[in-house]
């Protein structure tokens, strides 16, 4: 017999199932709606990271773009452009040493330090004034250089004398770069205007290089009493390293122990060092860390897989002057939802409680019922066995169970009126038979006192005549003795007298063989009514 084939087995089991079962679903969903609740307020936060960011980035820029235009239209600067370029001349005897001079240093740290004045000329003499300025400049983190270019596009002076010092942008180590395309734009733009070319590689420093700049112009010697014309004698240009976005983009508050900040140009490039990649450098395509550049079109948090795994990010475009960029907060997912993983134990530990609960209290219920249900069944079958039962446990209860042992105290009491009225009925049959076998024991006694007195009157005439025969024999004796002288003739009688004897003698003999045998036949009538006298007991 299968254990769940009973009620003590089933009730806790159905209890304890349907326990689980609504502990598994409210917690699976609760969970699963916690979990994505959880993601979306990481989406949400890294959203408003990349929003944040955005803007300190649009400071960043605005406060380059106003550091350069000051340093464009500083005196020092503006009133010297003109006789660095004259006299930074190649056709002049001293053009060579000169490049000697101020590339000797070996370090950028020592070229930014001499300002020439020792060459006792006078490029070092204006050089000396425009160095200052650009030293003041570059002291400020991400400022990497300070360039003047003549109307050719010859460099003619740097503030850190690099690879790019002394050289045009024709130069097959300056072609393509973005300080060439710098130019190209200056020479088709406004004089007023400052324009900006995004970071691309640059043969000076390592990593990506940025660029601003704007025409310096001079007054045209006019007619009197007409407005002096601008005419352009040079281009400032200042040369921006990821450095200057980094102090922005590598401050991680919010963002816990896996969370960054990134920043990407239209090209799918980084614009700025990952603070947590260090072998992702700026100018590294943003595929090195997992992120399809399309990723950044859809406008929305977005995942995607890192070498690390999961990650969260979303993204917010900004316009570094004129620059599209692309903002990126990103977080792993492990992280980003670390919460599930506390959610998951409380969860686990109260569904652990409530099935512990719900199985006390499933046993005390099926206790309830079916302590109560098998009291009831002893009851049923004491009544069966036609046992006494005075009480039916349970009667007194007011539910379900109570109204089952009413119904067999109502059962007890319809079967003890049924075994009364039987018992009535019973014992008038007996009586009946009683007075039917006595009656018949009365017939059979009667049959036999008449059969047994007939064999006796029988036996007592079949006695009487060997009496009488007797008689005769000893009358006969008698005579013999008398007459013993007539032998021959008594001897005839005697015979006679003998046969008559034998013959008594068997009639006699049958007398008692008929008595016998009416004898074992009352024996046999006298075993049949008591048999029946003992079925008649039994049956009643």
């Amino acid at each position: 017999m299968s254990v769940f084939s009973r009620l003590e087995a089933r009730l806790p089991a159905m209890t304890i199932g349907l326990a689980l079962l609504s502990a598994t679903a409210m917690g699976g969903y609760s969970w699963y709606s916690a979990r994505a609740g959880l993601v979306d307020a990481a989406r949400e936060r890294l959203q408003l990271a990349a929003d944040a960011r955005r803007d300190g980035v649009e400071l960043v820029a605005d406060r380059m773009q106003a550091d350069f235009l000051t340093v464009a239209a500083h005196p020092q600067v503006v009133s010297n452009v003109a006789d660095l370029i004259e006299t930074l001349d190649p056709a002049k005897p001293d053009y060579a040493g000169l490049l000697a001079a101020f590339r000797a240093p070996e370090t950028a740290a020592a070229r930014i330090a001499l300002d020439g004045t020792a060459t006792n000329t006078m490029y070092g003499r204006r050089h000396a004034k425009v160095q200052e300025v650009g030293r003041k400049l570059l002291a400020q983190a991400g400022y990497a250089d300070l360039l003047v270019l003549d109307e050719g596009g010859r460099v003619v002076y740097t503030t850190t004398k690099g690879e790019d010092f002394a050289r045009p942008v024709s130069d097959p180590a300056l072609r393509g770069t973005g300080l060439a395309r710098l130019f190209e734009r200056l020479r088709a733009a406004d004089p007023e205007a400052a324009l900006f070319e995004d970071f691309a590689a640059y043969p000076v420093d390592a990593g990506p290089s940025a660029f601003i700049g704007r025409a310096v112009t001079k007054r045209a010697n006019v007619a009197m009493g007409t407005a002096q014309a601008a005419e352009r004698i040079g281009y400032v240009v200042m040369r921006v390293g990821p450095a200057l976005f980094d102090r922005t983009l590598s401050k991680r508050t919010g963002l816990g122990e896996t969370g960054q900040m990134l920043s990407a140009g239209a090209d799918g490039l980084l614009r700025t060092q990952p603070p947590l990649n260090p072998d992702a450098k700026a100018g590294s395509p943003l595929g090195a860390l997992g992120i399809a550049p399309s990723r950044l079109t859809e406008g929305r948090p977005f995942d995607f897989e890192a070498p690390e795994g999961r990650r969260l990010a979303a993204s917010s475009v900004v316009s570094v002057l004129g620059a599209p960029w692309t903002v990126i907060a990103e977080q792993s997912f492990g992280e980003a939802i670390g919460a599930v993983s506390t959610l998951s134990r409380t969860l686990a530990l109260v569904g652990l409680g409530v099935l512990a609960g719900t199985a006390i209290l499933g046993l005390l219920l099926a206790r309830s019922i079916v302590r109560p249900l098998g009291a009831l069944t002893a009851a049923l079958k004491a009544l069966a066995a036609r046992q006494a039962l005075e009480q039916v446990p349970g009667s007194t209860r007011r539910d379900e169970i109570g109204d089952i042992a009413r119904a067999v105290v109502t059962i007890r009491d319809v079967s003890l009126e049924e075994a009364a009225a039987q018992l009535k009925t019973t014992e008038a049959t007996r009586l009946r038979e009683e007075q039917a076998r006595r009656a018949l024991l009365r017939d059979l006694a009667e049959r036999f006192e008449r059969s047994v007195g007939g064999i006796v009157a029988r036996v007592a005439c079949s006695v009487a005549g060997l009496q009488a025969a007797s008689g005769g024999m000893r009358d006969a004796v008698e005579g013999t003795s008398q007459r013993s002288s007539s032998v021959a003739t008594t001897a005839n009688e005697t015979a006679q007298n003998v046969n008559t004897v034998a013959a008594a003698a068997e009639e006699l003999g049958a007398t008692v063989q008929e008595i016998g045998r009416q004898v074992e036949q009352a024996a046999e009538m006298s075993d049949g009514a008591v048999r029946e006298a003992t079925r008649t007991q039994a049956a009643m």
